[in-house]
């Protein structure tokens, strides 16, 4: 049995003043279109913050506002490869200007989640 690869990525989940998360399409396999948070891969000496406030510059433009206040963990198998993937809930600053987004910017979505509550 081969052991699988390990790929370490970090992921922003940016919410703005109105209560929205940005989700963008993914560019690159895997999962290519679907929706996700900005990330990427952790860099060589990089901390997963450090890669998803990089990833969150290049892939959107936007940039956190502050500290994160939570994040948490998502390990995903597919293939040859197991994917762990830290995201952490940050706020977005009220302007993006004079970030240089990539690609991806023209197709971010904000989607607004509805609260549930238990009955």
């Amino acid at each position: 049995m081969t052991a699988k690869r390990t790929v370490r990525g970090a992921s922003a989940c940016l919410f703005d003043d109105e209560g929205r998360v940005l989700f963008i399409p993914r560019e690159k396999e895997p999962f290519r279109g679907s929706l996700a948070f900005p990330g990427g891969s952790i860099e060589e000496g990089e901390t997963a913050l450090a890669a998803a406030k990089r990833e969150l510059r290049e892939e959107s433009g936007h940039a956190a506002r502050g500290e994160p206040f939570a994040s948490f963990d998502v390990t995903l198998e597919t293939g040859d490869t197991v994917f762990t993937i830290t995201s952490w809930l940050m706020p977005a600053e009220a302007t993006s200007e004079g970030l240089t987004p990539g690609v991806d910017r023209a197709l971010e979505h904000f989607v607004r989640l509805r609260s549930q509550r238990a009955q």
